[in-house]
């Protein structure tokens, strides 16, 4: 998987947890736990797919999973 995909994808599933947690707990006040717990969930998955896959796919060093996917990569200098 690419990146910049990962990046993309790990954002959405972050952003789409939290609503998803919110828009339960609107709906169905006294199901919070379960809301939030599939809320978590989701956004756990998301950052579990910027851990493994936001890497420079030179030399394989996680890059940084805030902001923006860098035009090189910080260790090895070579052009992502």
């Amino acid at each position: 998987m690419n990146h910049k995909l990962a990046r993309k994808l790990m954002y959405v599933l972050i952003l789409s947890g939290i609503v998803f947690a919110f828009v339960l707990t609107v709906i169905y006040p006294g199901k919070f736990k379960l809301a939030m717990s599939v809320g978590v969930a989701i956004s756990s998955t998301g950052i579990l797919i910027g851990v493994l896959f936001i890497r420079c796919p030179y030399c394989h060093t996680g890059l940084n999973l805030r902001g923006f996917s860098p035009d090189y990569c910080p260790n090895c200098g070579r052009k992502i």
